[in-house]
């Protein structure tokens, strides 16, 4: 990532673009752009943890409704399969994670 924002800001002085500004701050400059892309990233790894949360608390929850309707394993494996777009190999899964409990 340092070398991308160092090339970045090659390319502003190359072509005159705060070039005075970026010659005198740059290693400043660098370290906000440092800064604003490792947020960035723990940004997207927090909503990317957020969304597998939810994920997974659906999956047992819609697993476990089934279950108390009485719906068949293999059933309730196809259904979470075309409900959440899952592989059949992960959708086996969750029921068999989450039908016991």
């Amino acid at each position: 990532m340092l070398k991308a924002v160092q090339e970045t800001l090659r390319e502003c002085v190359r072509q005159n673009i705060l070039a005075p500004f970026l010659l005198t701050r740059e290693k400043e400059v660098s370290d906000i752009m440092i800064s604003f892309f490792n947020q960035e990233e723990i940004q997207a790894i927090h909503d990317y943890n957020v969304a597998k949360q939810a994920q997974e608390t659906a999956l047992k929850q819609t697993v476990l409704l089934m279950r108390d309707l009485g719906v068949a394993r293999e059933e309730a494996v196809r259904q979470l399969a075309k409900r959440y777009d899952l592989l059949q190999n992960d959708a086996e899964t969750a029921v068999r994670q989450y039908w016991t409990i």
